[in-house]
């Protein structure tokens, strides 16, 4: 099939032919320079621009011809082994953003990708319609991602250009700019194993604490701003999640709203550079299986520890939520990549007396986090932060050791369904 784009006839072999154009050098452990992320309605007009970047001497991933089997974990590999992700931005692509994960709709997966592995500076956004001009109009995810204030290195949009040569000077400024983002990602070592050590400096956030709650005073509108403007660190490959954040919807003993408790924890994690999984605002598709999804695609799992929380997962009912995102753990994870945080006194001093099957799997561990309203639990916003810097730091030492054992040997990766 051919078409003519802005002048261009181009086919899919078209791509091929441009492959001896393709010389500029790639950061260590990468293989292609761009992701291109685009709307299905847009493959014509994502194969020119692929084009016309390799014929720049760029190295691109495009679906139509780099998923050979799988879709999903096709793209997963391409966004993972690229230095920069480009969104194609269309109103097909921003609605295909709110809608949920399907196999002809893959931009969601992509996109929550690429925002847990690459920088904000090696996340490009273009324009490619008209509607998509101006940033102020887009929302959701796009919005969190690119703020109304940023400026897109080219605009593809029709009504800007006219000719051939407004075409070529446009892919040619956004090749720089891509380029540009390469030479600064092999001059650092943002891509060092290194860098997933816990040996960075802790954030200190001191939030505004509730004293009567024994909590930080955080709304699901500050946990979404946190993820959106936090610089987030490297995951161990295959991975879209530093943690798997497992609660309830009741109240601990304390009378704390468990569910606040918890965005609380994903806003102060996030804050430290690490992606959680929140239901509230990582879910598509169907509740169930985009949960399990989520697991699978997590390194950690870190269950909120209390009686509410043990009696949904050992009760009777073997379709609740969190008994089965919990044996969904089990049967994935290797014991010690399960982080339990008790948030009532009652199993905090002491993880052995945990019962059943949340027992066998966490009484062997020592307490990395307590979140329980006690004197060296959590009273105050120090003992809060002091709390979380353990936390985020237990998750960056098991990132560290999957990303370890996925280097020697890829199957050790966690992977979608």
């Amino acid at each position: 099939m051919t078409t003519t784009i802005q002048g261009l006839q181009l086919s899919i072999n078209d791509l091929s032919v441009a492959e001896v154009y393709v010389n500029v050098a790639l950061p260590p452990g990468l293989n292609t320079h761009v992701f291109i992320s685009h709307a299905k309605a847009d493959l014509l007009v994502a194969r020119a621009i692929a084009y016309g970047l390799m014929r720049n001497g760029l190295r691109v991933w495009l679906a139509e011809r780099d998923v050979k089997r799988n879709v999903l974990r096709d793209a997963q590999g391409g966004v993972h082994a690229s230095c920069v992700f480009l969104c194609l931005v269309s109103r097909e692509y921003r609605e295909g953003l709110d809608r949920a994960l399907s196999r002809d709709n893959i931009c969601p997966e992509e996109f929550i990708l690429a925002l847990t592995t690459h920088a904000p500076a090696r996340m490009l956004a273009v324009p490619i319609d008209d509607d998509s001009c101006n940033p102020r109009t887009w929302t959701g995810a796009l919005r969190a991602a690119f703020n109304e204030s940023y400026y897109y290195p080219a605009c593809l949009a029709p009504s800007s250009v006219v000719d051939m040569g407004s075409w070529q000077r446009r892919v040619f400024g956004l090749a720089l700019a891509i380029k540009e983002q390469c030479k600064l990602s092999m001059a650092s070592d943002m891509f060092a194993p290194a860098l997933l050590l816990a040996s960075a400096a802790p954030y200190k956030h001191s939030p505004s604490f509730d004293s009567k709650s024994m909590q930080p005073r955080v709304a699901l509108d500050d946990l979404k701003a946190a993820v959106a403007t936090s610089r987030v660190d490297p995951l161990p490959p295959g991975s879209v999640y530093h943690a798997f954040l497992a609660h309830t919807w009741r109240t601990d003993r304390h009378g704390r709203d468990i569910h606040r408790l918890a965005v609380a924890v994903a806003h102060s994690l996030a804050l430290r550079g690490l992606r959680v999984f929140f239901d509230e605002m990582n879910l598509w598709g169907s509740f169930i299986e985009g949960k399990l999804r989520a697991v699978e695609a997590s390194c950690v799992f870190t269950p909120l520890i209390c009686d509410s929380y043990l009696s949904t997962v050992m009760g009777a009912d073997a379709t609740d939520e969190c008994r089965l995102e919990f044996e969904h753990a089990l049967s994935k994870y290797s014991p010690d990549c399960i982080i339990g945080i008790p948030i009532e006194s009652t199993w905090a001093g002491n993880m052995a007396r945990l019962p059943g099957l949340v027992g066998s799997a966490l009484a062997w561990q020592r307490v990395a986090c307590r979140l329980d309203p006690a004197s060296d639990g959590v009273h105050d916003a120090a003992s809060w932060d002091a709390q979380l810097d353990r936390l985020a730091q237990e998750i960056r030492v098991r990132c560290t050791h999957l990303a370890r054992a996925v280097a020697r040997d890829p199957t050790h990766s966690a992977s979608l369904i």
